[in-house]
């Protein structure tokens, strides 16, 4: 058996990205990519059909999201302390 049960069905490598909680906590999530949608971290990941679709796995609220640390994607031979990626939410 495949030490990788889901590489039939995922298109490619997935990104690891850490979350830092406003409480402390440290949250991992696989995925291809996020995006923020509705003030909340929005974690999706591509899946093989045809045709190809995308699948959001995580969403996170952004208030929940530590203001210093935040959220960093752990790029494969890098290590915890990657730079954190900014994301802007609008007001309103």
């Amino acid at each position: 058996m495949s030490d990788k049960p889901f590489e039939h069905v995922v298109w490619g490598a997935l990104t690891e990205f850490q979350i830092e909680l406003a409480g402390g906590q440290l949250v991992t999530i696989w995925a291809h990519s996020y995006h923020v949608e509705d003030r909340n971290y929005v974690f999706s990941i591509l899946m093989r059909g045809s045709p190809g679709y995308e699948v959001d796995v995580a969403s996170i609220p952004a208030a929940a999201v530590s203001q210093d640390a935040g959220l960093r994607p752990i790029e494969p031979n890098q290590t915890s302390d990657a730079g954190d990626i900014q994301a802007t939410l609008s007001e309103g």
